[in-house]
């Protein structure tokens, strides 16, 4: 919460006692940029939330689409542009027994568009938020093209072993991390996947890395490293 804009000037005792009038303006200019810096990142987050809600709606087949439009509150809905409420109606649609739609067909036409989309005009920055949006919606339904539990394993073995240990003794806090590396790895790849050539010495560096050299891939690292290089 941003407190009133202080006055400028502000009144003060001097050693004797009397009241003196001194400028405020450093602490209205503190003021001034607190502000810009907040209403920035509120427009940040206004901007997210449109094109994730944006992406969520394109990612969806028309008759989804339809039943969505149907909603008695799909107006309010739609101004909101919030897309938690709109997977949350996305999977009661899904959900509904008297409908048509079911997780297990939405995921799989999902995972076949994910696998056979490609880049095309798409700006970079377009095609990062349109592949998070598409995974983000797999994992809302209760799906996973990140999560790899052999994959998992095997890299909570490895790091077992560079620890010292048994591969065997595999523990919890081993598991948490090589959770965290793969799906990052896998994210990073599915979003390589389908990208214009010009992103083809990056997918490159994939196959080709060794253990010591894991590529790993952060939505912010991918950005950072992939889109804005």
């Amino acid at each position: 919460v941003i407190p009133p804009m202080p006055p400028a000037t502000i009144t003060v005792q001097d050693a004797a006692g009397a009241d003196v009038v001194q400028d405020n303006t450093e602490a209205v200019e503190i003021w001034r940029a607190r502000l810009r810096s907040v209403t920035a990142a509120e427009e940040a987050v206004a901007e997210a939330r449109e094109t994730f809600f944006g992406d969520t709606l394109a990612l969806c087949s028309l008759d989804v689409e339809s039943q969505l439009k149907k909603l008695a509150n799909w107006i309010e809905i739609r101004d909101s542009t919030c897309p938690v409420r709109l997977l949350e109606e996305i999977k009661l649609i899904m959900y509904n027994a008297g409908r048509k739609f079911h997780p297990a067909t939405m995921i799989t036409d999902l995972v076949q568009r994910l696998y056979s989309m490609q880049q095309g005009n798409m700006t970079d920055e377009k095609w990062y938020d349109h592949r998070v949006a598409m995974i983000k919606a797999i994992d809302s339904m209760g799906g996973s093209v990140c999560h790899h539990t052999g994959l998992i394993q095997r890299c909570a073995e490895e790091m077992a072993e560079a620890d010292g240990r048994d591969a065997a003794d595999v523990d919890a806090d081993d598991i948490a991390a090589a959770t965290e590396d793969v799906e990052e790895e896998c994210m990073g790849a599915l979003i390589l996947s389908g990208a214009n050539a010009k992103h083809d010495d990056y997918k490159a560096k994939l196959p080709n890395s060794h253990d010591d050299e894991r590529i790993h891939f952060s939505s912010i690292e991918i950005q950072l490293d992939l889109f804005d290089r």
